[in-house]
């Protein structure tokens, strides 16, 4: 059963990235969305993906760390283009990455026990937040800003970061 909803939500994965428009933050909103939405369509996809798998035997621990290692490089492939290298020369890039993968699984064990109170939207922005505050630079707020349309926004999220910017020049 894991396998199968595995192999289901790597097929919607591919077929929202080939829907999705091309800036890495579009791209990775729409793959987090198909995770998401696949668990608020059936909770039993849910319970299978985030709880039913580890402790029962050693042969399902390593299908659910296999599990685990796909879903990671596919948040690295997606989430990559939004990380500037120098963000990351210090640091063990997978490391990183499997740490944004277990906080957005906790955000779905959350969303699950919450019985999926919370608006999609906010979900995923919540997931989108530890990406970009990860990546947060003037050129990638810019960047940002420009998926998101005004200089406004891009100002109050740089405004709202502890990090200080201190130009950022958008058009548009």
């Amino acid at each position: 059963v894991h396998r199968w909803v595995v192999d289901q939500l790597r097929a919607d994965l591919a077929a929202g990235f080939r829907r999705g428009d091309e800036s890495a933050d579009a791209r990775a909103r729409a793959g987090l969305a198909v995770f998401f939405e696949m668990l608020r369509a059936d909770p039993r996809k849910a319970r299978v993906l985030l709880f039913e798998m580890l402790g029962v035997s050693a042969d399902l621990d390593r299908m659910y760390q296999q599990t685990a290692g796909e879903f990671l490089r596919f948040v690295m492939t997606a989430f990559r283009p939004l990380m500037p290298a120098e963000r990351l020369a210090s640091a063990d890039e997978a490391m990183v990455f499997a740490g944004l993968v277990g906080a957005v699984f906790h955000i779905a064990i959350r969303w699950h026990l919450t019985r999926y109170e919370t608006p999609l939207p906010t979900v995923l922005e919540s997931c989108m937040v530890l990406f970009r505050d990860l990546s947060r630079t003037p050129a990638v707020l810019a960047a940002y800003s420009a998926n998101i349309g005004t200089r406004r926004d891009c100002s109050a999220y740089a405004e709202s970061r502890s990090a200080p910017v201190t130009s950022m020049t958008v058009t548009g």
